[in-house]
């Protein structure tokens, strides 16, 4: 395949222009902060759900436990109440949730129900990485990529990788950018470009500019005339959706709980265990998260990685 001609400070330059928003992520507003907008939880849609993560944390998830203090954090499900949020959530991380950790290290990150603390923020972050929890390792790999120095951009590539292999979207995305111009690992057009395809088929940002990009380099090769032609056919390709956004979300949220569930792990009499629980995006269950833009300030940001 023939190479792009791009110098890296201008690759890295278009990196940090991705729909991840990476050097300008929105602070969210008020608002936001307190889950006004799209709710899972509206006209008590989710109350029986919300009562077996509830029974779940009780009895050691440290992922339910985090789901019930978005719940109270966002005011959707329950009542806001900080104090039950951070309880929560702090129980939490107490049981080893990677998921826990990462919300609190956002909460830390920008001071919501917590005193703003960048140090602990970074901590909680690299405990969640250390769990390959997938919205972790895609914002340290955003971080990592922003200091524009070879060895970091390596390390990022590594982690984004292994959030490829959960079919987390947004380091889909990364990785297959930093394959695009061989940065931090090697130079793979047809790899990335099968990457875009599916996500411009769901409908992921600019994912469908990134494959023409592709395409319109590999048609400068006649040896790679089929897997052009196999790139194209994306426009033929008809998405349809048969599950409101909503709908979709509360269904995620009892995936979620039913997982957990069942796992066999969370039962009467296994109160105080310290076994981890098991992440719901690593368990090849509709709720995994496929999303994430740094910050989770509600159930839906949760489930979908969001706002």
């Amino acid at each position: 395949m023939k190479l792009m001609t791009l110098c890296t400070f201008t690759a890295l330059g278009l990196l940090l222009s991705t729909p991840a928003q990476l050097s300008e992520q929105q602070q969210p507003s008020d608002q936001q902060e307190i889950g006004i907008g799209l709710s899972v939880c509206e006209q008590g849609e989710c109350s029986s759900d919300l009562r077996t993560l509830r029974r779940l944390s009780r009895y050691g998830s440290g992922d339910a436990s985090a789901v019930i203090a978005l719940a109270y954090a966002s005011g959707e499900g329950y009542e806001y109440d900080a104090d039950e949020a951070l309880r929560f959530l702090q129980q939490g991380v107490r049981q080893g949730s990677a998921m826990a950790m990462y919300l609190q290290s956002d909460w830390y990150q920008r001071g919501f129900l917590l005193p703003q603390d960048a140090v602990k923020a970074e901590e909680l972050l690299d405990r969640a990485v250390a769990q390959n929890y997938a919205p972790a390792l895609y914002l340290k790999a955003s971080k990592l990529i922003q200091t524009h120095q070879p060895e970091d951009i390596t390390k990022a590539a590594e982690l984004l990788k292994k959030g490829d292999e959960q079919r987390h979207m947004d380091s889909m995305y990364l990785y297959a950018r930093l394959q695009t111009f061989g940065l931090g690992t090697e130079q793979d057009l047809e790899a990335a470009g099968r990457t875009f395809r599916n996500l411009a088929i769901h409908g992921y940002p600019n994912a469908r500019a990134q494959l023409q990009d592709i395409i319109d380099t590999l048609q400068q090769d006649a040896e790679q005339h089929e897997l052009v032609a196999y790139f194209n056919d994306v426009d033929s390709i008809e998405v349809i959706q048969v599950v409101g956004q909503r709908n979709q979300l509360t269904s995620q949220l009892g995936s979620l709980a039913r997982q957990l569930d069942n796992s066999g792990q969370y039962i009467r009499g296994s109160i105080g265990s310290r076994i981890r629980g098991t992440n719901c995006e690593n368990s090849g269950s509709p709720c995994s998260v496929i999303r994430s833009n740094g910050t989770s300030s509600t159930i839906t940001d949760m489930i979908t990685g969001s706002q």
